[in-house]
């Protein structure tokens, strides 16, 4: 039963942490993704920019990466849709 409880305790704290991401920015010109610091994946930034920016018939170029003012943890990368 114990095991269980901790279980359970560790999919709470997980699925918490989701729920805690900063939105990102978008529009038809451009997207700024939060990305966590000590968890990311510049790879996938990077196809979720470029296809939010396909969507406009356009492609993604990255444009400069800023810390939330905040937080340590949360940054987030810009890319322009040119």
């Amino acid at each position: 039963m114990r095991v269980l409880s901790i279980g359970l305790l560790v999919a709470g704290l997980a699925v918490s942490g989701c729920a805690n991401t900063p939105p990102a920015t978008t529009s038809e010109r451009g997207i700024s993704l939060p990305y966590d610091l000590w968890d990311y994946n510049p790879v996938a930034l990077d196809a979720e920019a470029r296809r939010h920016c396909e969507g406009f018939g356009r492609s993604a170029k990255y444009v400069s990466e800023t810390t939330e003012g905040k937080s340590v943890r949360w940054r987030y990368r810009h890319y322009e849709c040119v």
